[in-house]
């Protein structure tokens, strides 16, 4: 990559550190810009046009939509940037690609037991998190001593998940049980302890869990799974939603598997 990109870049990401952007965010932008980076070659940050932006997009033609979206985002971002700094907004035209709504897809009981059995204790750790508690990737890896708090209703833990947001999740004595086993064994700091802050980085945690689980089946089916679950108990989606610390309900309802007995059951009721 050629030194002014690097100093663009380096830019850009510090402005969005002082903007108060999320750590996992601001790496996310940045790793975009670096594929932007090497495809421009010996074109510079200022002399980049909408026509070479398309043209990028256009040389990966097998990114999934839902990349390719988190690519337009941060070229949208990079580019309302680069007019705070005196240079056209040549992202601005780019377009805007719909979100897929996906369908959820918990994972079967049978394969995420054969997971836990062929597990060790780190990764069995990590599957009790993601299914009986619904953590995700990231939430997982940046665990720490100083976030497993107990009160009059048990134990729970802190987490700081997508933007920065902060919540509590209530954990099973099981899973507050393994935790604790696990300080008291390496000492306080991270559950996971790694080369990225300190800890394990998202990415490799969901390698773990994958490497675990047999075919299409991933650490954030295992989300799907414990949303499906939770829903199950009282179909209080709103309580779901805040489980697993979404924004919006809309988010959790893509989750959530809603059983066919659930709807027969509504349909008989409305005959009757």
């Amino acid at each position: 990559m050629e030194p002014i990109w690097e100093s663009e870049i380096s830019r850009w990401t510090a402005d969005l550190q002082a903007l108060g952007r999320a750590r996992g965010t601001i790496r996310t932008r940045h790793d975009h810009l670096v594929r932007l980076a090497d495809w421009a070659g010996d074109i510079e940050p200022g002399a980049v046009t909408s026509g070479d932006l398309l043209a990028f997009l256009a040389a990966y033609p097998l990114w999934s939509q839902s990349y390719r979206r988190g690519i337009i985002a941060s070229l949208r971002g990079w580019s309302k940037w680069g007019a705070t700094q005196g240079r056209a907004d040549i992202a601005a035209a780019l377009p805007i690609l719909s979100a897929p709504r996906p369908n959820p897809m918990p994972c079967p009981p049978d394969n995420y037991q054969r997971a836990l059995d062929a597990a060790k204790p780190r990764e069995r750790l990590m599957l009790h998190l993601a299914y009986d508690a619904g953590l995700r990737r990231m939430e997982i890896a940046k665990i720490h001593s100083d976030n497993l708090q107990q009160d009059l209703t048990g134990w729970s833990l802190i987490v700081t998940g997508k933007g920065g947001h902060t919540r509590a999740v209530p954990l099973t004595d099981a899973i507050a049980l393994e935790l604790r086993a696990r300080f008291v064994e390496q000492g306080a700091g991270y559950a996971f302890p790694g080369a990225r802050d300190g800890h394990l980085s998202a990415e490799y945690v969901g390698i773990l869990l994958a490497r675990l689980l047999p075919g299409i089946w991933t650490a954030h089916k295992l989300r799907h799974s414990f949303a499906t679950r939770a829903y199950s108990v009282n179909h209080d989606l709103f309580a779901v939603q805040q489980l697993l610390g979404h924004q919006n309900a809309n988010t959790t309802a893509m989750y959530v598997l809603v059983a066919e007995s659930d709807k027969r059951r509504i349909t008989d009721a409305i005959a009757s």
